[in-house]
């Protein structure tokens, strides 16, 4: 077989870094990927190697993936296997017809000189057909082999792509490469035409990166965060200041937060200019503005959108909370009943948010620095004067179902009540050294007929806040349906006017 076989783009980069590389793109000269799949299937079975199923990845044009792909396992290893080839485009379409190509082709159609190098298996050497690639990766460079208005118009994504390797890898970018970030015409296909999945996966490659802080830096600065960070329909966003955003997360990277992925800190600094604001979900249900971009746009996991708007969502309990705080008075006057009520709104909302408190601390402080002082203040009297920290992992704490056995109580709300009341009580005397749960059990059993009665009150104050979220609810809905309108509205009428 006559076929020169190449490896092409991350791996021979990652490997001239020496960086370790699983990603096997092999590119072919003479055939297609699922060609030489079949004849690498043909020859491991005549081997007496048990061989797995061809996976083909189906070419998409609308999504900017031209060419189909074939994926094979060989020893264990799973590579992807294309043609090599060259890509020429119609005036009137952004769809390329493609065709075998030379390697020079193939490497000029790439997205950076960088990722454009091949390792010749027959040869046994590296090519650097654009002549860029090597010294690129020398200098620390990226670097378009065309163009970049014309790589960016072939794939808007490869915008995000070059701030990703940019920031993986510490290079530079090229002056040609900011100047493209200004096409408005890029721009409008990327936020328009790019699948919010694919935006996603570049999003979450930087966030994953070392330097995920410069990455957002990169996205403020070159317009790209409110395409990234906001629905399609939001138009208004795209001339929303985004450096304050930027500045929260630079200082939350900077912050003692170490328990928390470097994706939720810099998520939670992303969105904290949008705290109480709402947006349409994908049932056209209102909902946080945070929790519908991460989880329907950008199709992020579920348990990351709550926690990003919980930890957002807290902040402003957080300044609440702080504003009451006496600067007069020294940190430990606080531990009089003068400040019961402040105490027990803070061990509530402590135990409510648990291992999120300290990322929304650090947010609200951010966020907020002419409260600041205040903030750091109560987080110093939670901890030291009134030791409210992961009282919820307290070893005497009785859960709902040694509850009702110590209290002889039937299943039902009034447990759920009880057990309010019960951490309520760890509250006020989380200053003790050792729990005693027998007197707390007796603290609740006086509180049983009060519960009872409470029990009522919340289920006639749910049946009236039901009736009243529903016309809330309605009333929002309505507006948040009648300003999207309207913002499609405009956007027809700017067309139009462009037109003429």
């Amino acid at each position: 077989m006559a076929t020169t076989v190449r490896v092409a783009g991350g791996w021979v980069r990652d490997k001239i870094l020496g960086k370790e590389s699983h990603d096997i793109d092999i590119a072919l000269d003479d055939m297609t990927g699922l060609q030489f799949a079949e004849k690498v299937n043909e020859h491991l079975t005549e081997m007496g190697v048990n061989t797995r199923r061809i996976g083909v990845i189906q070419a998409n044009p609308e999504q900017s993936k031209h060419l189909e792909t074939a994926a094979c396992t060989v020893m264990g290893m799973s590579i992807d296997l294309v043609n090599l080839r060259s890509e020429q485009y119609d005036e009137l379409s952004r769809i390329p017809n493609m065709r075998f190509g030379s390697p020079l082709e193939d490497a000029t159609r790439r997205d950076f000189t960088i990722n454009s190098l091949f390792y010749n298996i027959n040869m046994g050497q590296v090519e650097d057909f654009t002549g860029k690639g090597l010294e690129d990766l020398k200098v620390g460079l990226i670097r378009t082999p065309l163009p970049p208005s014309t790589t960016f118009q072939d794939d808007p994504l490869r915008m995000l792509r070059a701030i990703r390797f940019a920031t993986r890898f510490g290079f530079d970018l090229d002056s040609d490469i900011k100047e493209a970030f200004g096409d408005i015409s890029i721009l409008q296909v990327l936020r328009t035409k790019i699948s919010r999945e694919r935006i996603g996966v570049e999003l979450n490659g930087m966030l994953q990166g070392a330097n995920a802080g410069e990455a957002m830096r990169y996205l403020q600065k070159f317009n790209l965060a409110p395409i990234i960070f906001s629905p399609v329909s939001e138009t208004s966003l795209m001339t929303h200041d985004w450096s304050k955003a930027v500045q929260v997360t630079e200082e939350l990277l900077c912050a003692d937060l170490k328990e928390y992925s470097v994706e939720l800190v810099c998520l939670v600094g992303m969105f904290s200019n949008h705290v109480g604001v709402k947006a349409l979900n994908s049932k056209k249900v209102p909902e946080p503005f945070s929790m519908v971009v991460i989880r329907d746009f950008l199709m992020f996991k579920l348990s990351l959108a709550q926690q990003v708007s919980a930890a957002l969502e807290g902040t402003t309990i957080i300044v609440n909370i702080a504003s009451k705080i006496e600067n007069t008075i020294n940190l430990q006057e606080y531990d009089n009943s003068k400040f019961d009520e402040m105490r027990l709104e803070l061990g509530r909302f402590m135990w409510d948010q648990k291992d999120l408190f300290r990322i929304s601390i650090m947010a609200a402080i951010a966020c907020h620095p002419d409260k600041a002082s205040a903030i750091r203040k109560l987080d110093q009297i939670g901890l030291e004067i009134w030791k409210l920290e992961k009282l919820w992992e307290n070893e005497a704490l009785c859960d709902g179902r040694t509850l009702m056995s110590k209290l002889k109580i039937e299943k039902g709300p009034v447990v759920g009540i009880l057990m309010n009341m019960q951490r309520d009580w760890f509250i006020m005397n989380s200053t003790k050294e050792k729990f005693d749960i027998d007197e707390c059990i007796l603290h609740l059993d006086t509180k049983k007929e009060k519960a009872t009665e409470e029990q009522m009150l919340i289920l006639k104050k749910k049946l009236e806040d039901s009736a009243r979220k529903k016309a809330e609810f309605k009333l929002e809905k309505a507006k948040l349906h009648q300003a999207h309108l309207a913002k499609l509205l405009e956007a027809k009428n700017r067309a139009e006017s462009e037109l003429c």
